[in-house]
Parts: C-alpha cells; structure tokens; sequence
C-alpha cells in the first residue's frame, strides 16, 4: 500500500529523493508508505494544482482543502490550540478529531485505489 502521509515539521524532513518520489506517486526509500513533510507538501501542491486532471470543480476545492489543512509546523499548530477559548476546547477538539477521521477515511480510500 503506497500513499502520502502528512507529518509535523518536527519529523525529519523529507530528502529531495523524497519529495520526487512523492511527486511521481512512488515510495521513497524502499518503503510501503512515502511520509513527506510539510516542506515537501508545500511543494507538491503548486504542481499538483497545474495538473489538468485535478482542474475540475472537486480537485480544486480538494487541493484547497489540503492547502488550507496542512500547517505543518508544530509551533503554529500550538499557537493555534492556545487560542482557543478554554470553553470551546472540547466542541473544537470533537470537530478536530472528525476532520482528521474523514481525512484518514479519505486517505484509506486513496490508497485502496491503487492497489
């Protein structure tokens, strides 16, 4: 099973190898699932977005979406979570936590397909 998993800038991030095996779909390094960083995303995504394929009404709103979600570096992400109202925290920590099952759930069916 191959795929594209986003990980917080405190993992190592992604080799150039990486970041191009990523790119052409292809896992990097002899592994089953390619992590990129949120280096190499922030990379990805330009590309991705002059892609005919993905010019359609659901890949731009996709490539939107993941645009918008993939802050990825892990001191933003706590300035965020410390900003939120100490009475909000457990309705937004709920939504988070569905927001991330849904991308799971999406990332799961991706991946399905290329088998």
């Amino acid at each position: 099973m191959t795929g594209l998993h986003l990980v917080t800038a405190d993992d190592s991030p992604a080799a150039p190898d990486a970041v191009a095996a990523v790119a052409a779909g292809e896992p990097a390094g002899g592994r089953t699932a390619t992590r990129a960083s949120a280096a190499a995303i922030g990379l990805l995504l330009p590309n991705m977005r002059k892609d005919p394929s993905l010019r359609t009404d659901a890949g731009r709103m996709l490539l939107q979406m993941l645009s918008a979600h993939s802050i990825g570096d892990q001191a933003k992400w706590l300035r965020l979570a410390r900003s939120v109202p100490g009475h909000r925290a457990d309705m937004l920590a709920q939504a988070a936590r569905r927001c991330a099952d849904h991308w799971l759930r999406f990332a799961n069916e991706l991946e399905t397909r290329r088998m």
